[in-house]
């Protein structure tokens, strides 16, 4: 069934904030998981069950924070695995070692961030797969939107967003002073493989980043 968090604050010096693998959707609302160790959360809905792969529902999360996780190596602020559509709003992560936010859908459903910054990621060994902002797969094509959203002095990419053949819209979106690309839009992930069939920017800044300020790699 249905799992949720409500006004819960989490602080782990051990290890992960939050790990939850659920047979069901996942909710979080006004959750702050802080300076863990490890992860601020994982969260999976999307998994095998020793039947096969199976999608068992959406994750959402709203008004919470994922902050300053990893401390002292390389970890994320907040890794998503979803069965089902994804919505983020009002979702702060930043300053984590490591990757901020690391979202991965397998469901041919919408992924929705909106209202939410990932900024001043770190990344405490000189790799490519660390420092970034954030990170979209879209496995199954489902259409990707980011509105009203900050990407702000990571390490790495202000945003990594693959989709093999789906639609990207970008409304609102600020991506500045990042170490790589403010964004980059792919078909496979850390390359420029064509993907999106539609990619659809409005009314956004992508301003001083370290290689380009915007890279779309589009089959359409």
């Amino acid at each position: 069934g249905t799992l949720r968090l409500t006004d819960v604050d989490v602080k782990n010096t051990l290890d992960d904030g939050i790990f939850i693998v659920n047979y069901g959707p996942i909710i979080l609302t006004r959750v702050t998981s802080n300076q863990n160790i490890g992860k601020g959360a994982f969260l999976e809905t999307a998994f095998n069950d020793g039947t096969g792969f199976k999608n068992y529902g959406g994750i959402t999360i709203t008004s919470s924070s994922f902050n300053g996780n990893g401390i002292g190596e390389n970890s994320y602020g907040l890794v998503v695995k979803s069965g089902g559509t994804v919505l983020l709003n009002g979702v702060s992560v930043s300053g984590n070692g490591g990757t901020g936010a690391f979202i991965d859908s397998s469901a041919l459903l919408p992924i929705v961030i909106k209202n939410s910054v990932f900024s001043h990621n770190i990344d405490f060994d000189p790799n490519p797969d660390y420092g970034e902002g954030l990170v979209v797969i879209h496995n199954k094509g489902g259409p990707i939107t980011l509105e009203n959203v900050i990407l702000d002095a990571n390490d790495a990419d202000g945003a990594f967003m693959v989709n093999i053949n789906g639609s990207i819209t970008l409304k609102q979106v600020r991506a500045g002073n990042n170490s790589r690309y403010g964004v980059f839009i792919s078909g496979a992930y850390d390359s420029g493989t064509s993907g999106a069939k539609g990619v659809t920017v409005l009314n956004s800044n992508f301003y001083h980043n370290t290689l380009d300020n915007l890279a779309i790699f589009s089959s359409g």
